[in-house]
């Protein structure tokens, strides 16, 4: 059970890494919905079932007391705090032993993104660390333990499925479900397509419910019943937001043939209609793909032109 419940935080943290910088470089795209972050998670006991607790303990050494379980690596917080710290004040305020009121001072101290000072508990030694939190997109990106090939927006947050995950073995194949389920949030689709989105949300629950691999396989194929055109749209801004953060997109087009080979039928058909196929998607974000790096190698090109030369 602990190797299981070891696999399981790690791919949380995977899901967290790669999803940080999407949110930070994007923060322009969704300018009505932003919010400072330091980049860390607070656990302690009570953060844990019944059955979790015995391996979180054994891991961490845990108690009552909340503490750092996980620090980005691209966060504010990194690397004035560390895996394990006990924070003893923020701010100069005494921190709360309840883990949900401590999470709640945090966020009140860093609302208007000023600096906030800990007083931390390290291998038993004192010290104050001060940190300056981080603007990001205020999209929640949260891990189900579903072993369906899932991923889903919500116009609030984005679900990222363990199925999904095991699918997106690298960095950038993650980023790229990541970013078309962000792009569906920042252009609003959601709100568009209420109607669908309700109906895609019952569909959903009674796949993951049942254990069937959902067909709305792929990037942002999940609960929400979209057009082809947010489908595509969503495709191509997703890929623009990737390569603002700085992913490697070369190759991800080929990230579609392995979603055929999991669901074959989406070669020549699109799921209800409502979603191109994975050859036409394909095609396109190869497109997008050149379209990209040919615009920043002439962006480069005017740059080395415009450098003087001394």
């Amino acid at each position: 059970y602990t190797q299981a419940f070891t696999y399981q935080l790690k791919q949380r943290a995977r899901l967290a890494e790669v999803a940080q910088p999407l949110l930070e470089s994007s923060i322009h795209d969704c300018p009505s919905n932003t919010r400072y972050s330091l980049g860390i998670f607070l656990h302690s006991l009570q953060s844990y079932t019944e059955q979790e607790r015995p391996a979180a303990e054994q891991l961490y050494q845990l108690n009552e007391t909340p503490k750092i379980l996980y620090v980005l690596n691209n966060g504010a917080a990194n690397p004035q705090l560390k895996t394990g710290d006990q924070l003893l004040k923020v701010n100069d305020q005494q921190a709360p032993k309840n883990i949900t009121k401590l999470q709640r001072l945090i966020a009140e101290s860093i609302e208007k993104g000023d600096p906030v000072s800990f007083l931390i508990q390290r291998n038993n030694e004192p010290q104050t660390v001060t940190i300056i939190p981080h603007k990001i997109c205020a999209y929640p990106i949260l891990y189900s333990n579903s072993d369906t090939i899932n991923g889903y927006a919500d116009g609030h947050k984005i679900i990222i499925t363990a199925g999904l995950m095991r699918v997106a073995k690298q960095d950038p194949q993650l980023a790229l479900i990541i970013a078309h389920e962000l792009a569906h949030n920042t252009l609003h689709h959601i709100n568009q397509r209420l109607t669908n989105t309700a109906l895609g949300g019952l569909i959903d629950i009674a796949l993951i419910s049942s254990g069937v691999i959902s067909p709305f396989i792929g990037a942002g194929l999940g609960a929400n019943l979209y057009t082809q055109a947010y489908e595509i749209e969503a495709d191509l801004e997703g890929l623009r937001l990737m390569h603002q953060a700085g992913f490697e997109i070369e190759g991800l087009d080929q990230f579609w043939q392995t979603m055929a080979s999991i669901h074959p039928s989406t070669i020549s058909q699109g799921i209800e209609m409502s979603h191109p196929t994975t050859v036409e998607r394909a095609l396109l974000i190869r497109k997008k793909i050149v379209e990209l790096k040919q615009k920043k190698l002439r962006h480069h090109n005017h740059t080395k032109l415009l450098s003087p030369n001394y």
